[in-house]
């Protein structure tokens, strides 16, 4: 199609001295047309670039740029567009689908992009340079996946803030994807590709038609994708498999942290018997006092009190009572413990060993999806309309739909197994731990004999025997059922707009406008599936029905409750215990709690229920800009300009899960409705490039620009954002640039809004006299004994809280459920927009001597100001009391019982207190080596690329009581137990080589350096604590080959192996989720494209 107007994009295939190429893309040898090197002298059109909307040479990209294209997409074998995208350094943070497994709701196969790893939420995604509707539940963030894969024509990014040019968000950076606009003929694109190594695989096929109409003034195109995945779970990872992890086996004292002794080793088959068997649940009679290395028992489940039972605790005693503790087999019998090679020797709780028949810790405990099965629909239609030789107009829709589903944690149940009253069910004790009956028709005999001749060892505090005492109770700990989660989205979007040229206005020459108009709307269902915990309760109750009165079948097995209605006795638990009416007791189905297999299907139809959550994001924009060029004063080049204005409208809302729970005590979060909510920006902005002078004895060019955006949002008011660039070029083989923005974000609708949901937080409580006493600070131990005493005073309590007096009968030692303090997640709306301030400076060196050679360095400096965070539920109960005062602030978003002084709820909402700040380099480097005469042979083309990042810094000032303060997170894998998996330097690096025009053997090598665990200087207090290799994680290194095969002209075959040499994390990590490693082990794949 030959179409009038001159206007067109910025192809990442074109390589021109000058711009900032730090992702060069590899030049394929069977392109049909390849951009003249700079030696050339070849004339480039003014062309658009991402990071400005004045028309100019790409000679003068006014920030630093990484380019991709489709063909490398391709290349890779990678099953999503964002696993490959995530393997830029600059990208690594990019939520990729295995993020959205587990314990994440509402989210299922998101593909969200994250820049230098400061919040999918700060890097803006465009789409031919607008917006894009949010898939992200009341959020902006963008699901490349949604886009279609044959449209890609290349990715840009730019590093820094853009708020002056595309708007509020840009804080990070900008990722612009540029699509084909002017398609013409047929291509189809399938390929099969491994997702995991134990076969799990991923199936697309891509069609792309596009036609001209109207003597070659319509060009009209339409594409269609679906796409499967197949769900991998964790015991589908055969590193995950073999069980590695480090077994704690040395107990250090604390006069003498180095002992000489490895207070940790490495092991294979790690086991663990926190609930026994994998899904057959472990059952321990009551014992005494609480575990500790001088004590026995020494595998706790439970602490000592008498909150809830009677004195005692849940504790496996195998050193003075091997019988204390029953596994059971599929048949629902018991059978031993055995603990394997090695037990875990120190720590509270000592539930691991190496080898032996409990849980594989890396696996069975968890029983999750590491994958989310998934299967995708995706339509687009466009058109460009040539109305006259100056006038354009274009539109597109598009269509997306995707369907996940992933299986998160197992339930996790308590059993108290007693006696219980005649005619009452047993009392629920937490949300997920309830009493059953010593008469349970499923109990093995020899276990119900244990229980009743139970005789209990009574401690004193030094773990001294005072005596015994007759304690008939055991504890049932079981995994029952799954929970999963089935989400289905939906995205339309729709594009209409008109662009021209209008030649010379005036003083204005070369005048190019654009108006455009996009609407967006995504949908989000989510049916997350759990259990109805009284329905678990009733049916784990199981009793013989003698008198056959239930259903007229003596000796059947069924839910106490069923009997008791049928016996004209209501159940009768005690106060506070949900009610047990209707199909609860009239559709109960018993179900077997001691060993694996002892759940039907019927049963588990009971006892599973689900809730559902809807929400909806919309997007309107109206954005329109011209640009054009001014007077050339002084030779230099006319100044260019471009101005604009932009309306904009977010909104969002939802169904909660609350109109689903109806008051039940499920296994599952429950949420509020979100009502409808919305924000709208009115915005003008001006963009501006001086050109200083060209060919003169200052050197052969030089220019600044600048851009100033000014908006006013409904949300948080007016704000202004400006951009400063400068560049010059001495000589044709280095161009210097340095920039200056500001930007800033706009907290989205649900950090404003959200009505709040149900979240749980497993509490260490900052008042525990054990938590005081093992307070390394001394003034923090002191601060929290004073602040926790006037808090219990106030609520008219009388604690102990001092460690000197631990063994004082009033000692606050408190006593939390597994399952966690409920407590809420909310929106602040007083929040303020965040603002940021980047720096960059590059040098572009492209030798004339060497002149197949260019190599980039960016450096960049981004600081974000009053960044938008959590304030977590931990932190705040902590900072609640360890100031010299009480902290007002803090403890009033934790509540506890009057009665009790147990913590039973919270408040977890956001706040302006965070700084933020990432300093790097980003380098690139491109050579390119004709192979024509080697020994007289003609060997082809070698092409290589590098595109890498080198992380000085990236610091996370979060301490809202200390600004001060920070955590640095650069080459760290983990820090105060959070995960970083930030390496220092990062690089991608691609060889080429095409022996013929036919084909091409491309060589990726992702590598990264090694990332700390344990700082040198904690490793030279406990040098013991394990192997010294063991404080870092070791350099990463991955490699993938493809090969490339052009059947014909319009055929290209591929194949290949990503992770050839199946390199996996190292051993010491255990069950890491750290997926900046290869988690999936030597895949292969293949793919074929043809064009007609």
């Amino acid at each position: 199609m030959t179409r009038p107007l001159t206007r067109s994009r910025l192809l990442a295939t074109t390589v021109i001295a000058g711009l900032s190429l730090a992702a060069l893309s590899v030049a394929a040898p069977a392109r049909a047309q390849e951009a003249p090197e700079p030696d050339q002298g070849a004339v480039v059109d003014d062309i658009v670039v991402t990071g400005s909307r004045i028309r100019r040479s790409a000679t003068n990209a006014p920030t630093p740029l990484i380019q991709l294209t489709r063909e490398e997409l391709d290349n890779s074998g990678e099953a999503n567009v964002v696993d490959y995208l995530a393997d830029v350094p600059a990208l690594t943070f990019s939520t990729v689908p295995e993020d959205t497994t587990g314990t994440g709701l509402n989210d299922g196969g998101l593909s969200l992009l994250n820049l230098r790893g400061l919040g999918a939420a700060r890097t803006l995604t465009l789409v031919d340079g607008r917006r894009h509707v949010g898939s992200l539940p009341n959020s902006l963030a963008v699901d490349i996946d949604t886009i279609p894969r044959l449209l890609i024509e290349s990715v840009e990014i730019i590093t820094g803030g853009a708020a002056s040019v595309y708007g509020a968000d840009a804080v990070s950076g900008v990722v612009n994807f540029i699509l084909k606009d002017d398609f013409e003929g047929l291509e189809v694109d399938a390929s099969y590709a491994q997702v995991n190594q134990d076969g799990q695989a991923s199936q697309r096929l891509s069609v792309l038609w596009g036609g001209n109409f109207l003597d070659d003034t319509l060009n009209v195109y339409a594409t269609g994708e679906y796409q499967r995945n197949d769900e991998t779970l964790d015991r589908d990872l055969d590193w995950l498999r073999e069980g590695w992890g480090l077994l704690a086996v040395d107990a250090d004292p604390s006069t003498a942290p180095d002992d000489g002794v490895r207070d940790q080793v490495l092991v294979r088959d790690l086991r663990t018997f926190i609930r026994g068997t994998p899904f057959g649940g472990i059952t321990i009679l009551a014992t005494g006092v609480q575990p500790s290395p001088a004590s026995d028992p020494d595998i706790p489940f439970g602490t000592c009190s008498a909150t809830t039972f009677a004195a005692g605790c849940f504790s496996i005693a195998p050193s003075n009572n091997p019988n204390n503790s029953f596994l059971y087999n599929a048949q629902g019998q018991t059978m031993p413990l055995v603990f394997g090679d090695i037990r875990q020797g120190t720590g509270f709780s000592r539930t691991q060993s190496n080898g032996g028949n409990g849980q594989e810790a890396n696996t069975d405990q968890a029983g999750a999806s590491r994958l989310p099965e998934s299967e995708a629909y995706r339509f687009q239609t466009g058109f460009t309309w040539a109305l006259s030789d100056r006038v354009e107009l274009f539109g597109e829709a598009k269509y997306a739909e995707e369907e996940t589903f992933d299986a998160s944690q197992r339930t996790f149940f308590d059993f108290n197994i007693r006696a219980l009253p005649a005619g009452q069910m047993g009392r629920v004790t937490a949300s997920n731990a309830f009493e059953i009956g010593i008469d349970n028709a499923y109990l093995p005999a020899n276990v119900r004999t244990a229980i009743q001749n139970n005789v209990r060892t009574i401690y004193n505090s030094a773990g001294q025997v005072t005596g015994t005492v007759a304690d008939p109770r055991a504890q049932h700990k079981l995994y029952p059922t799954s929970r999963s989660q089935l989400n289905n989205r939906d995205l339309q979007r729709y594009v209409l707009g008109l662009r021209g040229e209008a030649g010379d206005v005036g003083f204005i020459r070369n005048l190019n406008w654009e108006v455009g108009y996009t609407y967006g709307e995504m949908n989000n269902t989510n049916r997350e599936t759990g259990t109805d915990n009284i329905r678990v309760q009733a049916a784990a109750d199981a009793v013989v029905d003698a008198a056959g009165i239930v259903n007229g079948r003596p000796g059947e097995i069924v839910c106490r409750v069923q009997l008791l209605a049928a016996q004209g006795t209501p159940a009768a638990p005690a106060a506070g215990v949900y009610s047990y009416g209707g199909a609860t007791t009239t559709d109960c189905v018993p179900i077997r709690i001691f060993g694996e297999g002892g759940i039907s299907e019927e049963a588990l139809a009971y006892l599973n229920t689900s809730v559902t959550v809807s929400d909806q994001n919309r997007q309107q924009d109206f954005l329109a800009f011209a640009s054009g060029e001014l007077w050339d004063f002084w030779g230099a080049g006319p100044i260019g300009f471009a101005v604009g204005v932009e309306s904009r409208k977010e909104s969002t809302s939802g169904v909660g899960r609350d109109r689903d729970t109806a008051g039940r005590l499920l296994f599952l979060n429950g949420s509020p409705d979100f009502d409808p909510v919305s924000y709208e920006t009115r915005e003008a902005f001006i963009e501006l490039r001086l050109p200083l002078f060209r060919d003169s004895w200052l050197g052969r060019s030089a220019e600044i620009s600048g851009s100033y955006r000014t908006s006013d949002y409904s949300s948080i008011g007016l704000q202004d954002t400006y951009s400063i660039q400068a560049s010059w070029r001495p000589i044709d083989d280095f161009l210097f640039r340095a920039t200056q923005n500001t930007s800033i974000r706009v907290p989205d609708l649900g950090e404003l809004f959200d009505p709040g949901g149900e979240t749980f937080v497993n509490f260490t409580d900052p008042c525990a006299i054990t938590v005081i006493q093992n307070t390394a600070d001394a003034t923090i131990r002191a601060n929290r004994v004073a602040n926790c005493t006037a808090l219990a005073n106030a609520a008219g309590l009388n604690f102990n809280f001092n460690p000197a007096n631990a063994t004082a009968p009033n000692s606050f030692t408190p006593v939390y459920g597994t399952g966690g303090i409920s407590g809420n997640n909310g929106g602040n709306p007083f929040l303020a927009a965040e603002t940021s301030e980047s720096n960059s400076f590059s040098v572009v060196w492209t030798p004339s001597v060497f002149p197949n050679f260019s190599l980039v360095l960016d450096y960049f400096n981004i600081e974000i100001d009053d960044a938008i965070s959590t304030v977590g539920a931990q932190q705040a109960v902590n900072q609640c009391v360890a100031g010299a005062v009480l902290n007002t602030n803090a403890c009033a978003t934790i509540f506890r019982d009057p009665n009790t002084f147990l913590i039973n709820g919270f408040i977890q909402s956001s706040l302006n207190y965070a700084k933020l700040t990432a300093e790097g380099v980003d380098f690139a480097a491109r050579y390119r080596h004709d192979l024509e005469n080697v020994f007289g042979r003609d060997l082809g083309r070698l092409d290589w690329n590098l595109r890498g990042t080198w992380t000085i810094e990236q610091h996370d000032f979060v301490n809202i009581d200390d600004p001060s303060d920070f955590d640095a997170n650069e080459g760290k894998y983990v820090l105060n137990g959070v995960l970083q998996n930030l390496s220092r330097v990062r690089y991608l690096s691609t060889l080429n080589w095409s022996p013929n025009p036919r084909l091409s053997v491309i060589w990726d090598w992702d590598w990264q350096s090694s990332q700390e665990i344990l700082s040198a200087r904690n490793f030279v207090v406990n040098a013991d604590i394990y192997d010294p290799d063991f404080r870092e994680t070791g350099a990463f290194s991955q490699h993938d080959f493809t090969v490339r095969y052009n059947l014909r002209d319009d055929i290209v075959l591929r194949a290949g192996v990503v992770n050839a040499f199946d390199e996996e994390p190292a051993r010491h990590l255990g069950r890491t989720t750290a997926d900046a490693f290869d988690l999936f082990g030597r895949r292969y794949f293949v793919g074929v494209n043809a064009r007609f």
